[in-house]
């Protein structure tokens, strides 16, 4: 009996990824959730080359006829996602076309550094599910070569990516036509990277006080064995003393999905009761400031064998607070000494942020027309005028003197910033509207005027104010003649530079 030309197959690659081990070139990243929702990182791979195919199976095949078409297919399609994430599947359906009976499909692949894939085998009737592990699928692009239909008489025909067709047929048999293009069953597998950290190493002199740290690394197990034993155990995170004076193993396995990240996955060590001292490199301290009157913070980091001091006691790690000025000093502890060249004291001194603001100035010239006062520019610092506040420069008092002729300014500090303590910020002037009684000059301005005269200080105040500069002697003084008489003109310029100048 014939079976039909269509036979649906569907098979699963169900992407669970188990542990690697030694070094790789991702990034690790300690914080990554067990499933992320999307695609963060990009994973190349780097497996060894090797002869690969994946094995397809079908059903159970009719009884193969004398002549007909050899064995083959008339579709091959993927219709699972292009990236395969662990967790998820990888699905292939097929029709097969020809009166051939077929044992198996093998679908050839390579991966992005051009490495053939391991191959595994799933034979008719067999468990049509496949685990991805590194050992069979590396993380990265998979690309399809080839694709082999093998007939239960060993029959085989072979499907290039370049379309082309070819068969192992008996002249009986015909070959199948070719397929589709091959390259939409191509598809990525990727893995997540589980940082590693280090196991740490605690040997003093002695032994009593010798021990190593298992860290706590997620998606990470670590485990261990001791020289002369084959079996390793799965050590939790923790403090561990030594166990003995052979040679301690440890090895990171990470969880399956997760490739390791970090520079190294295995450690050994054989503890000695006598060695020197350990070089550690004090971790630096960091400094707060708050911009408040000398106020801040500093942060003491933890550094196995090493003790900060300041002011002559020790700090434990953690925040501390500070005004002034701090300094701190890294020490070793007993058994640990300064790596030779590194940093071990740093001080910091905190912004006081007192400021001392310039005062204003102010200029009253008779009458109101020409009186105006000056803000400074004091950085931090912001001026108010009779309670507006005044950018720096010179302003006229009209319209922001009142009636009284009051004006009061007001330094304040912006914020973040005070005052100095003590400091002088509120200034008030009161504006003349009458000219000020003139003050004759004690020197007279003429040669020929006596500071006793009459109208001796009329005749100053002419000097002073540019009305009349009398006569030039040509030796660096001026004579008035106030006895002269005046002509017109004179009487003209004495005038308009009393209303102008």
């Amino acid at each position: 009996m014939k079976t039909s030309l269509r036979q649906l197959l569907i098979a699963v690659f169900t992407a669970s990824v188990v542990a690697l081990s030694g070094p790789t070139a991702a990034v690790a990243n300690e914080n990554l959730p067990p499933a992320p929702a999307q695609e963060t990182e990009t994973i190349t791979a780097a497996t060894a080359p090797m002869v690969a195919a994946i094995r397809l199976p079908l059903s159970e095949a009719s009884t193969p006829e004398a002549e007909g078409q050899a064995p083959g297919l008339s579709r091959l399609v993927r219709i699972s996602p292009d990236v395969v994430k662990p967790g998820e599947d990888i699905i292939f359906e097929w029709e097969t076309a020809g009166d051939a009976p077929i044992a198996e499909i093998q679908v050839h692949l390579v991966n992005d550094s051009n490495s053939r894939e391991p191959f595994f085998t799933i034979y008719p009737g067999g468990e049509a599910t496949f685990r991805v592990t590194p050992d069979q699928l590396s993380p990265g692009d998979h690309i399809l070569t080839q694709v082999v239909v093998v007939g239960q008489d060993g029959t085989e025909t072979s499907y290039s990516r370049s379309g082309s067709v070819s068969s192992t047929k008996p002249p009986t048999l015909t070959p199948p036509p070719p397929l589709s293009d091959l390259s939409q069953l191509d598809f990525r597998v990727l893995y997540w990277t589980a940082a590693v950290d280090p196991v740490v190493i605690e040997d003093r002199p002695g032994s009593a006080e010798d021990a190593f740290v298992i860290p706590s690394s997620p998606h990470v197990d670590y485990m261990f064995r001791e020289e002369g034993e084959s079996e390793e155990e799965v050590l939790a995170p923790g403090r561990y003393p030594r166990q003995g004076d052979k040679t301690h193993y440890f090895r990171a396995q990470t969880h399956s999905g997760y490739l390791p990240g970090g520079p190294r996955t295995g450690w050994d060590h054989r503890f000695s009761d006598a060695h020197p001292p350990y070089e550690v490199t004090p971790l630096p301290v960091t400094f707060v400031d708050f911009f408040d009157n000398g106020r801040g913070i500093y942060i003491i980091p933890t550094t196995p064998g090493v003790e900060y001091w300041v002011g002559g006691s020790v700090k434990t790690s953690g925040v501390h607070s500070a005004q002034g000025s701090v300094t701190v000093t890294a020490k070793p502890m007993s058994d640990y000494v300064i790596t030779n060249g590194a940093t071990f004291t740093w001080t910091k001194t905190f912004t006081a942020n007192e400021l001392v603001p310039t005062p204003p100035t102010f200029l009253d010239k008779d009458g109101t027309a020409e009186d105006t006062y000056t803000i400074p520019a004091t950085p931090n610092v912001e001026y108010l005028v009779n309670g507006s506040v005044r950018s720096a420069g010179t302003y006229p008092t009209a319209g922001t003197v009142t009636v009284t002729g009051l004006i009061t300014v007001i330094a304040r500090a912006k914020q973040g910033y005070s005052l100095a303590e003590g400091t002088t910020a509120t200034w008030q002037k009161t504006f003349s509207a009458t000219s000020a009684e003139y003050v004759p000059p004690a020197k007279s301005p003429f040669t020929d005027v006596s500071t006793k005269q009459q109208f001796y200080r009329e005749m100053a105040w002419l000097s002073n104010q540019g009305i009349s500069t009398g006569w030039d002697n040509g030796n660096g003084t001026r004579s008035y003649k106030p006895l002269a008489p005046i002509n017109r003109d004179a009487m003209a310029a004495f005038l308009y530079r009393a209303e102008h100048v």
